[in-house]
């Protein structure tokens, strides 16, 4: 996937686009509330876990564990005059998806729970 010149750097290719399976020097990871099928860890990386799931037609298969690619939104911001990204992740439960912020996930999984 190609980076928008504002993301050349080697925090986001070494660690936010790393999708390896192995743990980074010192990961750790921690169950989303509400999402136990998700993982979050303290570099900002996701893992969906492994578990059963019923496919189209009905037949359970083992789903494996993958650690998930970041979306990235870019905005306008006007009074800045410049562009924003918005860094998140898209979440499934029972059929909904759900946008959440990377940068919020890892605060509160991280910082703000562990005061």
């Amino acid at each position: 996937m190609k980076l928008p010149s504002e993301f050349e750097d080697q925090y986001v290719k070494e660690v936010l686009y790393n999708i390896s399976l192995k743990n980074l020097q010192d990961e750790e990871w921690k169950l989303i509330e509400g999402f136990e099928i998700y993982s979050i860890s303290n570099y900002g990386r996701l893992k969906s876990l492994e578990r059963q799931s019923n496919s189209l037609f009905g037949r359970e298969r083992m789903m494996p564990e993958k650690v998930m690619k970041l979306i990235f939104v870019k905005q306008f911001n006007k009074y800045l005059q410049s562009n924003l990204y918005n860094v998140h992740y898209a979440l499934s439960l029972e059929g909904e998806k759900y946008r959440k912020s990377i940068a919020r996930l890892v605060y509160y999984h991280f910082v703000e729970n562990s005061m």
